[in-house]
């Protein structure tokens, strides 16, 4: 029997139990990380960092102003500008589904939270009732047996609007005005 253990080289003393090339590649990646972290990210170069996040503000700023038009003068009855728009209702779904679905079920027939697909509307049944309720919540809580409080989510208006159109195209009760 052989004193060799593998079958690539010999066990050298204090060389460790790592084959060559594994130290090597390790030696490699290492070097790679270094180079590859100093050549695009550079921790003394603020600047580019800097500028980066003034374009995305820029170009946030600009999606958002391009979208500001589409809502209109919302007049003081507090109609929804987006009611019936086919787009909206489509991302008011998404929003829907990303932040309300977990309390009130995916076709927001209630869960945690009330329906929003039934004829009871507990806080009025009104655009403006319910843009309030989805922009500033209600920590008290008016339904018996009590489902919980709608908390504060952080809408923009623009989601918030979304979503009413969302919920208005699935229930007719929810008055515009």
């Amino acid at each position: 029997m052989s004193n060799d253990f593998r079958d690539d080289e010999k066990i050298v003393d204090n060389r460790g139990w790592l084959p060559g090339w594994w130290f090597w590649m390790l030696i490699g990646g290492v070097v790679f990380a270094l180079v590859y972290g100093l050549w695009y990210r550079p921790i003394w170069v603020t600047d580019r960092i800097q500028e980066e996040y003034k374009h995305e503000v820029a170009n946030v700023s600009a999606k958002q102003e391009a979208a500001a038009p589409k809502l209109g003068e919302v007049g003081p009855e507090g109609t929804n500008p987006l009611r019936g728009d086919a787009a909206a209702i489509a991302s008011g779904k998404g929003v829907f589904d990303g932040k309300c679905m977990a309390c009130h079920g995916a076709d927001a027939v209630g869960s945690i939270g009330p329906s929003l697909v039934d004829t009871v509307w507990l806080w009025g049944d009104k655009d403006k009732d319910v843009y309030d309720v989805l922009k500033n919540g209600r920590m008290e809580p008016k339904q018996q047996p009590s489902k919980g409080p709608m908390p504060v989510l952080g809408l923009t208006d623009i989601e918030a609007y979304q979503v009413m159109a969302w919920i208005a195209s699935k229930n007719p009760s929810l008055l515009e005005k």
